[in-house]
Order: structure tokens, then sequence, then C-alpha cells
């Protein structure tokens, strides 16, 4: 029985030699990826994996250890932070290690699977959430500083963030039951993969609600409060401008004062924007 159309549109091979080979068997093929792809591809995610945990721990242990440093903002980066070293830590190595064995084999016990896909998405979701949880609390001390006193503090921050994590926890359950593992047999061995137990039409709904709910609200939700943000931010810096030409040095002095924690919150502004992108 003729099989060579049956892998060439999985496994990327020398077809010569398959049409060959794949004439006395119906077996697939065994995809191995080139040396340069896995060198290339070894470098780039081991810098990834390198410099997102240590940049992520540095901003845990500073503030775990800082107690003037735990304030609700960051609070919510720390949370981030968790959640990114979540995603990096379920994800870098096992496609690291991918690279050296047969294409798609699953190289933890057969438990991990759900659990590694589950992490994957649990960390991103809560790295979304904490995003906008930051967003938020950064308006509100902004924009309504006089309410900032009563609804931007350490104990609420703590609650929202538990909150968050619950959300994510809950809502990512379903990756238990939907992915599995299932064998891939080749003419001298076989391997496992972690895989869709059913038909991709089936996941549809899930990538769908996530696009929705965990990228294209926050999105907007968050340009709109940035917008808002930096229309207060260059109200008050023009305010700012006509009191230092009315009132006395003293009330200079105090004016830039301001202007500067709030060119610092710009700062902290664009740094959040250039890690949402």
């Amino acid at each position: 029985m003729d099989t060579s159309n049956e892998s060439t549109d999985i496994y990327d091979v020398d077809y010569d030699y398959n049409r060959t080979f794949q004439t006395n068997c119906s077996y697939p093929l065994p995809y191995y990826y080139s040396f340069r792809y896995r060198l290339i591809g070894t470098v780039f995610q081991t810098i990834i994996f390198t410099s997102g945990c240590l940049g992520n721990i540095m901003v845990i242990t500073i503030v775990s250890r800082c107690r003037t440093m735990r304030t609700p903002t960051n609070c919510y980066l720390t949370s981030l932070a968790v959640a990114d070293i979540m995603v990096l830590v379920a994800s870098v190595p096992l496609n690291i290690a991918s690279y050296y064995v047969v294409s798609e084999q699953w190289l933890l016990p057969d438990i991990t699977c759900s659990l590694v896909i589950y992490l994957q998405y649990l960390g991103i979701n809560c790295s979304t959430l904490s995003l906008v949880a930051f967003t938020v609390e950064r308006y509100i001390a902004i924009c309504h500083p006089m309410k900032a006193h009563k609804m931007c503090t350490l104990h609420r921050a703590k609650r929202i963030i538990l909150v968050t994590w619950l959300i994510a926890i809950v809502y990512c359950t379903p990756w238990f039951t939907t992915v599995g593992m299932r064998s891939i047999n080749y003419r001298h061995f076989s391997i496992k993969k972690c895989d869709f137990l059913y038909n991709r039409d089936v996941y549809f709904r899930f990538y769908f609600t996530d696009l929705v709910v965990f990228y294209i609200f926050p999105l907007l939700l968050t340009c709109v409060l940035y917008g808002l943000i930096m229309r207060t931010l260059m109200r008050r810096s023009g305010g700012i401008g006509r009191c230092v030409r009315k009132n006395s040095v003293k009330a200079e002095i105090q004016s830039r004062m301001q202007y500067l924690s709030q060119l610092i919150a710009r700062k902290q502004i664009e740094i959040t924007i250039v890690i949402w992108s």
C-alpha cells in the first residue's frame, strides 16, 4: 500500500529517501531537528529563560525583603513576576529538550502532560490579570488621589491578587481533561506525545474565550485607562507651570517635586506598556 502522502503533511523529511522507505511499510518516519535549528533554538531560549528567571526572581526578592518596597504597585508586580516564572519553567526547558529527541516526543511522565499545559495557561492568564489590576491601581492613584488612600492599600492589593489567582486557577481547570497522552508508532520504536484528546474544533471556544477575556478586553481597558492617566498628567503639568509663575520659591520647589513624582509615574507607565507589548 502506498502511504507516501500519509506523513508528508506532518513530518519534514527527505522525500527521495521517504518514498523508497514508505513503499515497504505503513509507519510514519521520525523527524529530527537539524543541527542549526537546535543551536539557534537552544541559544535564544536559554537567554530568554535565564534573563527572565533572574529578573523576576530579583523583583520577588527585593519586594519580599525590603519593607519600604511593599507597596500595592509592587505587590502586583510581584504577582506578575511569579506568573512569568511559572510560564518560563513550564515551557522553555521542555522546548529545549525537544530539539534533541524525536519531534513531539514527551519526555516527562504521562501524568505531567495535562499539568504542564495547565501551568502554562495559568501563568499566562495570571500575568494578564495582574497587569490589569496594576493598571487599575495606577489609574486610581493618579486620576483619583483622594480615593487612593482608601482603595489603593496593601491589604486590598493582596486580596485582589488572591482573587485573580483563584479566578485563573478555576478557569484553567478544563485543561486537565482536554489534553493527554497518545502514542506514535514508528517502524522500530514508538513515542508518546502530549496532544489534544478531542477534535481540534472542540477547542475553538476555549481559544476564542481566551482571546476575548485575556487579550482583547484587557488590552482595550489598558489603553483607555492609560489614555486617561496621560491626560490627567498633562493637565497637571500645565497647572504646575502656572503655579510656579505665581507662587513663592517654596511653592515652586513643592510644585517641582510634585512634577518629578508624576514623571516617575509616567516612566512606570512606559515600562508597563513595553512589558505588555
